[in-house]
């Protein structure tokens, strides 16, 4: 399940970097409240929980603001999950 909601959170990323996706849609499916919650209920990794509170929180603020900080989010979180999915095999 952590795989699995690992790659699907990569695949919005590059979905917004490739402009396939909008933030708004991204946010609409899988960063929302809802989301969390249910992650939580899940008890899925700390990591997973924590990406997707800052894609909540933050970058959507960010895209808005700060496109410089937008990105570097961007980077670490897909950093942090390309290591997280690495640590599963």
């Amino acid at each position: 399940m952590e795989t699995f909601y690992s790659l699907l959170v990569l695949g919005c990323i590059t979905a917004i970097r490739e402009d396939l996706l909008t933030w708004d849609q991204v946010e609409e499916r899988l960063f929302s409240p809802n989301t969390l919650t249910k992650i939580e209920e899940l008890n899925l990794h700390s990591t997973l929980i924590e990406i997707t509170n800052q894609g909540i929180m933050e970058l959507n603020l960010l895209q808005r603001l700060n496109a410089i900080e937008y990105e570097k989010s961007m980077d670490e979180i897909e950093n942090l999950l390309k290591t997280f999915i690495k640590e599963q095999k």
